[in-house]
């Protein structure tokens, strides 16, 4: 007989399985994705005449794969030990906001919105650096310094 405690840890990991499986899937699509799409911008751009916007675009589609790699890394080591890595969520978040301000369309937002995405990123920062401290402090505490 399975006691409800192990088969609610049974459903979370088979509930993280396929959430790491459809994250995955996304990611490789988005790959794929975006190296056919970076494949058709060098042989149909002219180097000498290259769109600053189109560049932008392309180098915000690398960090979306970025950033979807991670998550699936994330939830699958949550599947794994049952245990968030709050340092690489912060990190992912990080990505996130430094991806949105470089394809950010200056003309379009105005200073309020730049000014919540600066503010964004050092509040993570922030939390990132505590939580690293953090870490620090314990293992100094215990002993286990690197």
């Amino acid at each position: 007989m399975i006691s409800s405690r192990r088969m609610l840890e049974l459903t979370t990991s088979i509930i993280g399985f396929i959430i790491v499986l459809l994250l995955l899937a996304v990611a490789i699509y988005l790959t794929v994705i975006d190296t056919i799409g970076f494949f058709d911008l060098v042989k149909e751009t002219d180097f000498n005449e290259l769109d600053k916007g189109v560049v932008l675009e392309f180098i915000g589609a690398i960090l979306l794969i970025i950033i979807c790699l991670e998550l699936v890394e994330t939830v699958f080591s949550y599947s794994i030990d049952h245990k968030i890595r709050v340092e690489v969520v912060l990190l992912v978040g990080i990505t996130a906001i430094v991806r949105e301000i470089i394809v950010l369309d200056v003309n379009k937002y105005g200073a309020e919105y730049v000014a919540a995405l600066g503010g964004v990123i050092i509040a993570i920062a922030g939390a990132y650096y505590l939580i690293k401290r953090g870490q620090e402090i314990e293992l100094k505490t215990t002993g286990m310094e690197k």
